[in-house]
């Protein structure tokens, strides 16, 4: 009876995978996205992160406690000349930046200035 049910759930059970599919590998610098934000004017994404240890479908990150799917990261251009990681804003993009003046009551008067490298 026992070799009946485990040949019925062999069929309903996936394949595993044989190539990774994503481009992640250790030593590698990514941002993870945080869930749960305070406001919603802070970042979406924390780091960058180092990988530390990968599998198909999921990465291990430095200060972080659990694993995380792949699709929750994305890569981080990182800067290791000067010391820590800092991340990296490549020639000729931009980069913004927000500014929030409190006006008079609760108005609040959002500005973003864009920097060009």
């Amino acid at each position: 009876r026992l070799r009946v049910l485990w040949k019925a759930s062999q069929l309903s059970q996936t394949v595993p995978l044989e190539d990774q599919v994503h481009p992640f590998q250790p030593g590698d610098f990514v941002w993870a996205k945080k869930f749960v934000r305070g406001d919603t004017l802070q970042p979406r994404f924390t780091g960058p992160h180092q990988v530390l240890l990968t599998t198909q479908t999921a990465v291990f990150l430095e200060g972080r406690k659990s694993w995380i799917h792949h699709s929750h990261i994305k890569p981080a251009v990182v800067d290791l000349s000067n010391g820590p990681a800092v991340p990296v804003v490549p020639e000729g993009s931009t980069a913004d930046r927000w500014i929030c003046q409190p006006l008079s009551g609760i108005k609040l008067k959002l500005s973003k200035q864009t920097f060009s490298t």
